[in-house]
């Protein structure tokens, strides 16, 4: 058995060997020119291809596949406006990629099974990578990478794509993401230098999503837009973490998701859209500033906490609770609502507002519940409400407005218009509320 072995693994080195081809440009820049090679024959697809540093650099004459692909530090590619298919495995470290072709941009095809790598390297044009591997690709591992011109990956395949793998790349252009079948995507993993344009992600196809995972100081400055659409099935993670962008237009819909995660953002937006959303753990939003309109909801099965709290809207905002799970509203971090915001609480979990810190509403503040269940408001005061407040629930469940009965009232600029009633007899207690405008009612009863 263990000679039969041997031979194996003896005949797949030759194999290796014998389909191995390493470019010397001994005679010019031309990849069909078999002088310029080592043996001496132009590759084909089962060669494997390593391109070292040298005088010559190659210069593609038509579209190229072959299996494994590296290249070397100080090497260098001219694609002219061909492409390049790689089947196997796929290492391009501290290269230079020109595109002469100024009519087309670099295309790479990725195939196979093996590990993919992009990393050390330049890259002085528009660029199309396509994973379409069930290998994971990593841009910048170990090294990071400098893309001078726009930078475009595609993943149809299941494989892992990362990118800013763990170390942080030059982005100057845009950057656009398009998953088409689900796998993990972890973007910007080690942050990002700065990406010089727009920033777009698209997965409709599922897998877990992970923005800047590691939270680290610095945040991925973008210059341009940020447009994100996620959503699948199976309930995938989304995670963004530390993202800063400067212009506004943009929109980021999340759909469907399982654990979410939207941490130390700086964002301007047309409108972020969370909808559907149902976590195994944690779910978060915390210390974000963003401007534009925030829609939030969960999904009817979510049955764990969700908290929003730190964050600084500017613009509208509108939570949904549609579940069993508590929504804490100024846990440990204030926010501030600099717009009108809007809680509807259709299913049971209980509600908190202000919960431990006193938030700021500058604008109107509605609070509905068409699901009987605990309702705490301005739970620990509030900074002010720079509008009107209303609250109403005619369905049950004991309603507290300032529960705690602070020194501090809660000042309100705007009308009161309360309407508590519910079957079971629940309880009612408001503490320490003014408000400075005549017109509102408060109506209180119990419905058996």
């Amino acid at each position: 058995m263990k000679s039969k072995l041997f031979t194996l693994f003896l005949c797949l080195l030759f194999i290796n060997v014998l389909h191995a081809q390493t470019w010397n440009g001994s005679v010019s820049t031309n990849w069909n020119t078999p002088a310029n090679w080592t043996p001496a024959t132009v590759p084909i697809a089962a060669s494997n291809v390593t391109i070292p540093n040298s005088v010559n650099k190659p210069v593609l004459a038509n579209n190229v596949t072959v299996n494994n692909f590296t290249m070397d530090a100080g090497s260098a590619l001219n694609f002219n406006g061909f492409t390049l298919t790689s089947n196997g495995y796929f290492d391009i470290n501290g290269a230079t990629l020109n595109n002469s072709n100024i009519a087309t941009d670099i295309v790479i095809t990725l195939n196979g099974t093996s590990i993919l790598y992009f990393r050390q390297n330049v890259v002085n044009d528009n660029i199309i990578i396509n994973h379409n591997s069930t290998s994971g690709f990593y841009e910048a591992y170990q090294f990071p990478n400098t893309f001078n011109g726009n930078t475009t990956f595609v993943s149809n395949g299941t494989g892992g794509l990362f990118i800013s793998y763990d170390n942080s790349s030059t982005y100057n252009g845009n950057v656009t993401i398009t998953r088409t079948v689900a796998g993990i995507s972890e973007i910007f993993r080690n942050g990002a230098v700065a990406v010089n344009g727009n920033f777009s992600y698209n997965n409709n196809a599922g897998g877990n999503t992970l923005i800047h995972q590691f939270g680290l100081a610095v945040k991925v400055p973008i210059t341009g837009t940020v447009n994100i659409t996620a959503t699948g099935s199976g309930n995938p993670s989304f995670l963004m973490r530390l993202v800063k962008n400067n212009t506004t237009g943009g929109t980021i819909s999340v759909q469907n998701s399982g654990l979410i995660d939207i941490n130390t953002d700086t964002l301007m937006l047309t409108a972020l859209n969370v909808n559907g959303y149902t976590g195994s753990g944690l779910d978060d939003f915390i210390q974000n500033q963003i401007t534009g309109t925030v829609n939030i909801s969960d999904d009817a099965t979510n049955t764990n906490s969700h908290y929003f709290r730190g964050n600084t809207i500017n613009g509208n905002t509108t939570i949904t609770l549609n579940s069993v799970g508590g929504f804490l509203e100024g846990y440990q971090y204030p926010n501030t609502f600099n717009g009108n915001l809007t809680i509807d609480a259709t299913g049971t979990g209980a509600l908190y507002s202000s919960y431990d810190n006193n938030s700021t509403y500058n604008g109107n503040l509605a609070i509905t519940r068409t699901g009987a269940g605990i309702s705490e408001i301005f739970r620990n005061g509030a900074v002010a409400v720079n509008g009107n407040f209303s609250y109403n629930n005619n369905v049950g469940g004991n309603t507290l407005i300032h529960q705690f009965g602070l020194a501090l009232k809660v000042p309100i600029t705007g009308t009161v218009n309360i309407t508590a009633t519910g079957s079971g007899n629940p309880s009612f207690l408001m503490r320490l509320v003014k408000n400075n405008t005549t017109g509102g009612t408060i109506s209180y009863k119990t419905a058996d």
